[in-house]
């Protein structure tokens, strides 16, 4: 798949967290990249130093369940700050926009799950997601 992927001039990255049967540790980072594959998402904040030290995308997934998990999610940031932070579901993320371009004006937000429309896309683009992630096919635009 890394191939086919490099082959359309896209970016390979790995959600580490869903794929089955590999460790959260430095030898399947390594073990990814050198397979190619250019960045790793997880929940954990070890994989991804990891990766930031193979020279790899690292983002940080998040869920935003309650505003607990929402301080949790901004104090995480100051222990590693990530390259971007994906944000699920998508409608939680712009609740974290401002208080985020306050303190980190520089990270890329991603807002991902339970979008459905290209309407939703745009709305949180609109509210300053940098971008979205979707499985649903019919939604990924070039």
């Amino acid at each position: 798949m890394v191939h086919t992927v490099v082959t359309a001039g896209k970016v390979p990255i790995v959600n580490l967290d869903l794929v089955s049967g590999f460790a959260r540790d430095q030898a399947a980072i390594s073990f990814l990249a050198r397979r190619d594959v250019q960045g790793i998402i997880s929940t954990h904040p070890e994989p991804l130093r990891a990766a930031r030290n193979l020279g790899l995308f690292a983002i940080k997934r998040t869920f935003l369940l309650d505003s607990a998990a929402l301080h949790n999610a901004l104090r995480s940031l100051d222990q590693f700050l990530p390259d971007a932070l994906e944000v699920l579901p998508a409608m939680a993320a712009p609740h974290i926009v401002a208080r985020l371009r306050e303190e980190r004006s520089e990270l890329p937000i991603i807002g991902g799950g339970l979008v459905h429309t290209l309407r939703e896309i745009d709305d949180l683009i609109n509210q300053g997601l940098t971008s979205i992630s979707v499985s649903d096919c019919k939604l990924w635009i070039a």
